[in-house]
């Protein structure tokens, strides 16, 4: 597989790499034609907030969790950055039957439960709520809402109203905590995973 290194300036070759229609963020995804890797390419804008992803994804990897492996980083001035990433193994969870997803629902638990073992303490970055809010009405501005990542309830109503209930919620709140710190070991109550963890 080709690396980034020879993809300057920022370019993906056309024959090794297939767009990926789908996500909320404004970067441009694309899959490698042999499925192993991603590439993600943002502005100049942007490449801070990429590099942060990258740093995550390292800390999440060298902790243990199943997360994909950073394969390849660059950033150019004034060009913006690519970030590539192995793919995750297994069968995407959107593309299964409903028999086969809740045969599913056995790992997925145990990889959320791993996950949420993880010492929120050693974690080294902050995801303040303001940050995650901007970020909302970046998505909502941009008529970027992806309904299907949406709980069912919530799907059929304007992104517009959500994001203004959720300026609400968040006006009630504390705003500048961790997040990890707010919500102490995730129960996913919001998602029907109570009984599961």
């Amino acid at each position: 597989m080709s690396s980034v290194r020879e993809l300057r300036p920022l370019r993906l070759p056309d024959d090794r790499w297939e767009p990926v229609i789908r996500g909320e963020s404004g970067a441009e995804v694309f899959r490698s034609t042999d499925g192993r890797q991603f590439a993600k390419r943002v502005g100049a804008a942007e490449v801070a907030g990429l590099e942060a992803e990258r740093d995550r994804l390292l800390w999440l990897c060298e902790a243990g969790a199943k997360v994909p492996r950073v394969v390849d980083w660059v950033a150019a001035p004034n060009q913006g950055g690519v970030l590539v990433t192995s793919a995750v193994g297994g069968i995407p969870a959107d593309t299964l039957d409903a028999q086969s997803l809740l045969s599913a629902w056995p790992s997925i638990s145990r990889a959320v439960r791993r996950f949420h073992e993880l010492d929120p303490s050693a974690c080294p970055f902050e995801i303040r709520v303001d940050w995650r809010y901007e970020l909302a009405e970046d998505v909502v501005a941009r008529g970027a809402v992806n309904a299907a990542f949406l709980p069912v309830g919530q799907q059929s109503t304007p992104p517009e109203l959500l994001l203004a209930q959720l300026g609400e919620r968040r006006a009630q709140g504390s705003g500048q905590q961790r997040m990890h710190r707010k919500v102490p070991r995730c129960r996913c109550r919001g998602f029907g995973m109570n009984s599961l963890l």
